[in-house]
């Protein structure tokens, strides 16, 4: 396993997600990945948090008091602005991850935070000199970071994005994905394991954990008095919540069924009475609405994924709709390791995807 891959700080940290629009910058120097621009934020955050230095003098100020040092990390050493990327080589393509990773470095402890983009997110140019030929990001998209995460905490989070902000120009949100991002993502990391069209018992490639999924019921809207208001779900014998705990060695069975059912619609074209696949489904997700249809008559499509557990990522919504990620380092000798680069970097990929959707 490549060093650089597992101390890679994406992996097993539990990340905010929000999106961000384009960083403005004044001045010649308009990319803020050039090495100058990396080094002035860095020192302007650390002042800004820890407070300017006058005449030799560290002079405090109402945020740095309460920032520049805390319970668990003790005092502020450093911030950091340094260059990040998914690919080993670190040249930009149209492949992986790439971005500005942000460091708070206390004595005992550091925090990060990263603003991401893929190649797909930059408009490129291809530059010749007499020596080499290569690709660079130009025009608006250049600053352009979609998807920002942060594991910080709460007194340096409102220091840092009110910095983003103010600096940059830039407006950053809460990321709220669409109702079928999870299981998209979901479908995408299984297809890894998909049996071929015979499928039997001797079939051995399998995630590596089991599969959590937790459902919720969407709030239900009532007219009260000419308005609509939140009916009172709690009045109501109705499901509200409901987790779902699939086995690693049934995935290959779940797709297996999936595959059938998606391909005998497609020659069928008479309506069955159970539910069937949308056009948009992928196989998991067909086999298991008819699982739960044909079990306990319970129809998916009215539920809500909130959550979702498997191998290479947990991915969930918090209480105000946002979302959270946490992603793993897969370690499994029985995948190609092609496709463990893929699992690795997928949700994240995605995640850029969603959060550039509505500035695009």
């Amino acid at each position: 396993m490549d060093d650089g891959i597992d101390k890679d700080v994406i992996f097993n940290t539990t990340f905010h997600l929000q999106r961000a629009t384009a960083l403005h910058i004044s001045g010649s120097d308009q990319d803020i990945a050039s090495e100058a621009n990396l080094k002035y934020h860095s020192n302007r955050l650390t002042n800004l948090i820890r407070g300017d230095v006058l005449r030799g003098v560290r002079v405090h100020n109402d945020k740095s008091d309460e920032t520049s040092s805390n319970a668990t990390g003790g005092v502020l050493e450093k911030v950091t602005f340094e260059k990040y990327s998914t690919n080993q080589s670190g040249a930009i393509s149209n492949d992986g991850v790439y971005g500005i990773l942000i460091k708070f470095n206390y004595i005992k402890k550091s925090y990060t935070a990263l603003l991401l983009r893929d190649g797909n997110t930059i408009n490129m140019q291809t530059r010749t000199t007499r020596r080499t030929t290569m690709r660079q990001p130009v025009g608006d998209n250049s600053n352009y970071y979609p998807l920002l995460v942060h594991h910080l905490p709460a007194s340096i989070t409102s220091i840092f994005l009110d910095y983003l902000t103010t600096t940059f120009d830039c407006h950053i949100s809460p990321l709220h994905t669409s109702s079928d991002f999870a299981m998209r993502v979901l479908e995408s990391y299984l297809k890894l394991y998909a049996p071929p069209q015979q499928y039997d018992d001797t079939w051995q490639l399998q995630p590596s954990k089991d599969i959590s999924l937790t459902f919720e019921s969407p709030p239900r809207f009532i007219k009260s008095e000419g308005k609509e208001v939140e009916e009172d779900t709690k009045k109501m014998q109705t499901l509200r919540t409901m987790t779902l705990l699939i086995p690693k060695n049934d995935i290959p069975g779940f797709l297996f069924h999936g595959q059938k059912s998606i391909a005998r619609v497609n020659r069928d074209t008479s309506t069955p009475s159970a539910p069937t696949p949308h056009k948009s489904e992928g196989p998991f997700e067909t086999a298991l609405k008819s699982y739960l249809y044909e079990i306990s008559g319970i129809y998916m499509e009215k539920l809500h994924l909130q959550k979702v557990s498997c191998a290479p990522f947990i991915f969930g919504e918090a209480s105000d709709g946002s979302a959270r990620c946490k992603i793993f380092n897969l370690d499994q000798a029985h995948v190609a390791e092609t496709d463990k680069n893929v699992a690795r970097y997928l949700i994240l990929e995605e995640l850029i995807k969603e959060a550039s959707k509505s500035y695009a």
